[in-house]
Order: C-alpha cells, then structure tokens, then sequence
C-alpha cells in the first residue's frame, strides 16, 4: 500500500487551524495554573501606611465578615458596613479579639433602601481598598410578575444600585492615591438565570459589566492608579447558605483567602477558588440548555429541603 501524500501548504494549514482552535484553551489552562500555583497576591501594593483603610460591604456576616478578618490580619483597618448595628458590633468584637492593633469603624446602612449620599462621611480616611460584597436575597417562592414591587426594589438597590453609587461617591476619593483597589464580589447568577431569581440574576450582570466598564475607564480615560477586578463566586457555604461542603464548595474564609489572594493577577474578572474556577470551564463545554436545567434543579432541591 503507498502511503498518503499531503501537500505541505495543506498540512500547514491544518497545523493552523488546530492551533488556532486550541488556542483558546491552552491560554485559559495557562492562567489557570499561573494564578492558582504562581501568582502572589498584589494586596500589600494597597497598604500604603498604618492609616490605610478597607471597606467592607456586607461585613455583617458570610463572606464580607471574612474578608473584614482577612483584611485586619493583613495590616489594614477596617470599615464594616451592615444593616445591623448589632450584628455590627459582634463582628468589631471579634476583629478587635485578634489583637493586630488596627481600628475598626461600624457604617450602618441598608443596602436595599433607596441611596442616599455618604456627604463626609469617609473624607478623612485613607480608603485604599472598597470592596463591594453586600449581596443576595430571600428565594422567592412566586414568578416575576407576582413579586411584591417593594421586595424587587430592595433586591435591585442591594445587588446593583448600592455597589453602583458607592463606588461613584468614593472614586474621586480613590483616584488622589498612588494605588487604590475596588474589588466586586459577583455571583454566576449573573451568567445563568435560577428559578425565579429574575430581579436578582438581572442584578448581578449588571454589576459585572458595570465593573468591566469602571476597568475600563479607570486604565483608559483617568489613566488612574485605580485598580478594578470582578471576582466571580459560585456557591459558598455560610451561616445563611448551608450548602454541602465540597471540592466546588469553599467556606467563607476559604473563599476570602482565594478573593484575597486574586488581587493584582492580571484579569478584570476572574474566579478567586479554583473550584469555581473548574466549574466555570466544564459550563463553557456543556450546552447553555443543560446548565440552566441543573441550576434549576439544584435550585429546586435547595427550596425542598428548606421546607
């Protein structure tokens, strides 16, 4: 039998177009193992002296009160932002147990009220880090339509319309620093809607690519030394999310540690834990199809067992 003969301009051509229809693949296995085993975090680029300060929303609980330890430990002092003055305070205490010597400060507001401007309120900090990690909502048990207007109001100003004016009040603030770090703590309803969530999924696209469009501006238009990263977050057990714990299922302080440790590598959007960071990859194989019914599924099961 004789063997085949190809044409060299043929078999170049397919080396091409395999390499090009790789590439894509390649890159993001790439940066997958860049961030996860050799990127070091660029947070301390963010502590510009002792007076230096963090912002928390949502640091009454869950992931925000990780990230409040996270911070404190790392050099910073704090500002906790929450509801409850309460709640609030049961979190000063237990920052101020760890002994670092830095200042914790309580902000009492309700993320789901209409905004109402901060005035002075943060003037005479040195706000270097805002991180934008107020969130989520009660699991509605109706369709859209039938959802009280008051609680879709209140899910809307929470998960997008408070991130958005805050970070608009504190900008100018921020852009007189050398550096300064606005972190979002997004969510995949963003990407792929849940049962009943359209108020909330709408919400957290919306912040996503309100943070893209703040990158973007601060690099291209300020020419700024703000910094602006989306963290991508799947399921995170909390007090108020008791999901199983698993590979694709971090704590709150595992995933304030990954959130942390993402600062400054490279990507406007990024998954901060590397089994968000999985799932996310193995979404992009499946059909759109498939994953909306497995959330919806899961979904489903979640609201069964909370009956």
């Amino acid at each position: 039998m004789l063997p085949v003969l190809i044409p060299q301009w043929l078999a170049l051509a397919s080396l091409l177009t395999t390499t090009l229809l790789l590439y894509p693949s390649i890159r993001t296995i790439l940066f997958f193992l860049h961030h996860h085993l050799l990127h070091r975090s660029a947070l301390p680029r963010y502590l510009l002296s002792s007076n230096s300060y963090a912002l928390i929303t949502g640091a009454s609980g869950g992931i925000g009160r990780s990230l409040a330890k996270e911070l404190i430990e790392r050099g910073f002092n704090v500002v906790l932002h929450g509801r409850s003055l309460k709640n609030l305070q049961e979190v000063q205490r237990e920052l101020d147990a760890l002994g670092t010597g830095r200042e914790v400060r309580l902000w009492v507001r309700d993320a789901a009220a209409p905004w109402e401007p901060v005035g002075d309120a943060f003037d005479k900090l040195e706000i270097t880090v805002l991180v934008n990690c107020v969130g989520g909502t009660e699991p509605p048990t109706v369709l859209f339509d039938q959802q009280d207007p008051a609680y879709l109001a209140g899910v809307v100003n929470t998960n997008a319309l408070f991130p958005f004016h805050l970070t608009g009040a504190l900008l100018p603030q921020l852009r007189l620093l050398p550096r300064a770090l606005v972190l979002f703590i997004g969510s995949k309803a963003g990407e792929f809607p849940a049962p009943r969530l359209a108020g909330y999924c709408s919400s957290k696209a919306f912040l996503e690519l309100f943070a893209r469009c703040m990158d973007a501006d601060e690099r291209l238009s300020a020419h700024s030394g703000v910094s602006v990263q989306f963290l991508q977050t799947g399921r995170v057990r909390t007090k108020s999310h008791l999901f199983e714990k698993g590979w694709d299922v971090p704590s709150a302080d595992e995933y304030a540690r990954a959130a942390l440790h993402a600062v400054g590598v490279g990507r406007w959007k990024v998954h901060p834990y590397w089994g968000h960071g999985l799932m996310g990859g193995a979404m992009t194989l499946v059909s759109a199809g498939f994953v909306e019914r497995k959330i919806w599924s899961m979904n489903m099961s979640l609201e069964e067992k909370r009956e």
